[in-house]
């Protein structure tokens, strides 16, 4: 039996390996808060102010922790660092906490929101909402458990009008985790 090491070494390991991985690609890693040229494409790594600047989310139900890359109007690259105190692991399951699918789907939903707030120039404080409107082909391979880092990315594979749709992969250890096709749309906010 292998022993298992600690999450906090664990959350980060995985947080090293997102610029070592073929999620973040190396030619394009930078610090947090700055931009740069590439290819002719704008990528930029968010701080945590700025992505609660991108999302109406917040915690308990904020489940993106940190966005590496986001070029508007193609991809985005974030993750989620899974805690053990997170309020839905005490009951999925007692004993063995596992992050339900579902919230995996919702942390990739609210990583292509931020996509779609940078990509439409529009920020929740204009009045501004991106609605999960469908999902198709969600798959889901691997557990996350506590102390994995959630390495997510987002593709914009189409954009009519109000509606964008996105493939969405969410990777362990460089373990697929979970893939799925989301469908968002822009409302206003209802006054």
């Amino acid at each position: 039996m292998q022993a298992r090491s600690s999450p906090d070494a664990r959350i980060v390991a995985g947080a090293a390996r997102l610029a070592q991985n073929e999620i973040l690609h190396p030619e394009t890693a930078f610090e947090l808060g700055t931009e740069r040229e590439h290819g002719g494409f704008h990528h930029v790594a968010m701080t945590t102010d700025e992505i609660l600047d991108h999302l109406p989310h917040r915690y308990p139900f904020l489940l993106v922790d940190g966005v590496e890359e986001v070029v508007p109007g193609e991809s985005i690259v974030g993750h989620k660092n899974v805690s053990a105190n997170e309020p839905y692991m005490q009951g999925h399951f007692p004993g063995y906490p596992i992050m339900p699918g579902v919230l995996i789907v919702e942390a990739l939903a609210q990583l292509c929101c931020v996509l779609a707030f940078k990509t439409s120039g529009k920020r929740p404080d204009d009045g501004a909402l991106h609605y999960l409107a469908g999902l198709d082909d969600a798959r889901f391979k691997r557990q996350v458990r506590p102390g994995d880092v959630l390495a997510m990315r987002g593709q914009i594979l189409s954009r009519r009008r109000q509606l964008m749709k996105f493939e969405c992969q969410a990777h362990v250890d460089d373990e697929l985790a979970c893939s799925v096709k989301l469908i968002c749309v822009a409302r206003e906010r209802a006054s």
